[in-house]
């Protein structure tokens, strides 16, 4: 139903951001371990907890004065009762700011999604997490479409860096990402999403200048999946494997996470880059492509880890104080194929998981220009091409 390029991702170039101090671990106890035996472990190893994490025997831990980071580590691997232990390492949105505002929305004839629109404009019922800095919850051109937590609350998602219910936008990246997914379309107004009528859920990882956590990934992962999100945008990541987030997302088999390659121009296979190479079914990595449908110049690839592309070039899209503004970069590919995925379960809302990931694997076109450098390479022209899987 949906012409899509088989390179379909979008993540920006890392901004200036101030890097956070990396000071806290995160540690996940064996199964059947005790309260009392935990806390001898913590005892032992000189750490003090944080705070309990929504995945079994996962804490956050800090080292007492005096024990670094890399020695906690080490001291509670050596106890029987402890399954792993890892830093709490940081992400980072990353973006390339635009100078220029492209007079119109390039991407969504590049992916096909008028002829999509023939068919569906998007559905309420279809839930979309964005685990980024948050959105402009007042922008006239998302708000109508935005998450109300049925508690009573009215809140319109989360914010795990600053741990309330107001998970404002001060960054600009997460709002603009959000109106790629779903802008509301239609409306004689702004930019239209590549759905219209998707629910946005706001879950906030990222600070104001871009960086955040591992940690509150996970409580945001959770918190999507326990929340009915079927879709998680990523756009965002990090040069490390962390077991946490891995095991967070492996925890969530009902919900597809759509994740950027990233911005580094360099070969997933072989670089990591993460959560786009984690060899788990639930998850889709996408590269970006230009105009002319080739691979970004600073988009990284790969036909093992990188499932396909999308338009991440002057993506004009919604911004802060009710602004447009275009961004170039992975996390801006990210989120057309997250909107691809939104009009595909408002068409078939019983898909699974498997079935959505096939779904959007098969609607690409293949591109000469993208061979060699994604799984499923392709930008433009509505054909089918064989995607070649990597996950069982």
């Amino acid at each position: 139903m949906l012409a899509t390029t088989c390179a379909l991702a979008l993540l920006l170039l890392p901004a200036p951001a101030q890097a956070l101090t990396v000071s806290r671990v995160l540690v996940r106890f064996a199964a059947g371990t005790t309260a009392a035996q935990r806390a001898d472990v913590r005892s032992a190893a000189d750490v003090q907890r944080q705070s309990t994490l929504p995945l079994k025997g996962l804490e956050l831990v800090t080292p007492q004065p005096g024990q670094t980071v890399q020695s906690a580590i080490s001291d509670l691997q050596q106890h029987k009762d402890v399954m792993y232990a890892e830093p709490d390492s940081e992400v980072q949105a990353s973006l390339v700011p635009n100078d220029s505002l492209y007079p119109q929305e390039w991407g969504l004839a590049a992916i096909g999604a008028p002829a999509a629109w023939d068919l569906t404009t998007g559905s309420p019922q279809v839930l979309v997490a964005v685990v980024d800095t948050g959105i402009d919850a007042s922008h006239p051109d998302l708000a109508p479409n935005l998450w109300r937590n049925p508690d009573g609350s009215g809140a319109i998602g989360f914010d795990f860096v600053d741990d309330d219910a107001t998970p404002q936008d001060d960054n600009g990246h997460g709002t603009h990402v959000s109106g790629t997914i779903d802008a509301r379309g239609n409306d004689g107004f702004g930019v239209a999403g590549v759905s219209w009528n998707s629910t946005l859920m706001a879950l906030r990882v990222l600070n104001a200048a871009g960086s955040g956590f591992v940690s509150d990934i996970v409580r945001a992962d959770v918190f999507a999946a326990q929340h009915g999100a079927r879709i998680v945008n990523e756009s965002l990541g990090g040069s490390n494997f962390t077991q946490s987030e891995h095991d967070a997302i492996a925890a969530a088999p009902n919900t597809l996470f759509v994740v950027a390659a990233g911005n580094n121009a360099s070969n997933n296979d072989t670089a990591g880059e993460y959560p786009c190479d984690y060899d788990l079914p639930n998850i889709v990595c996408v590269a970006a492509s230009d105009r002319n449908g080739a691979l970004a110049s600073f988009s990284n690839y790969g036909t093992t880890n990188v499932d396909l592309s999308a338009p991440g070039v002057g993506i004009i899209s919604t911004y802060r104080f009710g602004s447009f503004v275009p961004m170039s970069g992975t996390s801006m590919a990210t989120p057309h194929v997250s909107g691809a995925a939104a009009l595909l379960l408002a068409r078939n809302p019983g898909l699974s998981v498997a079935g959505l990931r096939k779904a959007l694997l098969a609607s690409v076109a293949p591109v000469s220009a993208l061979s060699g450098r994604v799984t499923a390479a392709a930008w433009g022209a509505p054909r089918r091409c064989a995607a070649r899987r990597r996950r069982s």
